[in-house]
């Protein structure tokens, strides 16, 4: 009886060995061929976003050269556009004159869009409707336009800035060109949304 129980035993070991055993070689399989798909998944991904990228680097360079060319087109165009409005369009100021103290090329009624008028005189003395004042021309600089400060020589207070572009030549705060001579007075930007120019006769 004690040899039958000893067998029992024996066998019943020896086949948890064995099951043992087996278990870990069904997972070292398991695993090794998870691994393997996994790499196989990942070169797979990895060769599929590589070709995704340069077709995308290929669209992306594609579209950056199309914008620039319509850039440059665009560019052109504008440039051969002011190109010929400035030839279309003549100006009687003298810019060297204004800052020279002469202002015999301005010397003239100006009115804005709000039915304000200034009158300038060749010595440089300003009149207009807002007031009763006398004003006078402080030559500044030239950089395309003139610029310049309208002040009262009798008071401390009240300057704006004066400023001449002729005809063809940009606003220098807005960039937008016209086919007359304007002036800009004011001391903030709405002299720039109310140019004066030459009153029509």
């Amino acid at each position: 009886m004690k040899v039958k129980v000893i067998r029992i035993v024996s066998l019943l070991l020896l086949s948890s060995f064995l099951l043992i055993a087996c278990g870990k070689n069904q997972s070292k399989d398991t695993s090794q061929s998870s691994d393997k798909t996994e790499l196989k998944t990942s070169k797979s991904t990895s060769s599929s976003s590589k070709s995704k990228n340069k077709e995308k680097t290929s669209e992306s360079e594609s579209a950056t050269e199309a914008d620039q060319s319509s850039t440059e087109k665009d560019s052109n165009a504008s440039q051969e556009s002011t190109n010929e409005e400035s030839s279309d369009v003549s100006s009687t100021i003298d810019l060297n004159a204004l800052l020279n103290g002469d202002n015999t090329s301005i010397a003239d009624t100006w009115e804005n869009d709000l039915g304000e008028w200034v009158t300038i005189t060749p010595n440089g003395q300003v009149y207009t409707n807002k007031t009763d004042l006398e004003y006078a021309i402080q030559s500044d600089r030239i950089d395309q336009v003139f610029w310049g400060t309208l002040y009262n020589p009798e008071s401390e207070y009240g300057s704006a800035a004066f400023i001449v572009v002729p005809a063809g030549v940009a606003n220098p705060h807005f960039g937008d060109t016209s086919d007359k001579d304007r002036i800009l007075i004011g001391q903030d930007i709405n002299a720039d949304y109310h140019p004066y120019f030459r009153k029509e006769q």
